[in-house]
């Protein structure tokens, strides 16, 4: 297995598992309780629901790419995975310019980044 691939998706999901506890520490955070309060009651709950679904899926895809590094590496369904995270991501960078705050050029870097550490494995030609 290419060292660089197995190297960039041991770091991917190490990337996707840090997502998924950073999304949990939202609600420790006094401003996001506070603007939760000022939603509807009903709009409130689907945004916390979405971010428990994200937390999930985030931690779920890390623990994954940890786990079967291999596969993932070496497999269609593996590299199809991996661009479907990039995609994903690509998705969520594109969407938050639409949707501006503050700190948005640091999250759309970072997000960049984080498109590559996937989309690169997942093209990568393989060794023979």
């Amino acid at each position: 297995m290419n060292r660089i691939r197995k190297n960039l998706i041991l770091a991917g999901g190490i990337v996707m598992v840090a997502l998924g506890l950073f999304h949990t520490t939202f609600w420790l955070n006094p401003m996001w309780s506070s603007e939760l309060a000022k939603l509807h009651p009903e709009m409130s709950a689907l945004v916390q629901l979405f971010n428990i679904c994200n937390v999930t899926l985030l931690t779920a895809l890390g623990v994954a790419l940890l786990v079967c590094r291999r596969e993932v590496a070496t497999t269609r369904l593996g590299r199809a995975l991996l661009l479907v995270i990039a995609l994903f991501l690509a998705v969520r960078t594109v969407a938050g310019g639409f949707f501006p705050t503050d700190g948005n050029l640091l999250i759309t870097g970072v997000l960049t980044l984080c498109v590559l550490l996937y989309l690169i494995p997942a093209v990568m030609k393989e060794e023979r």
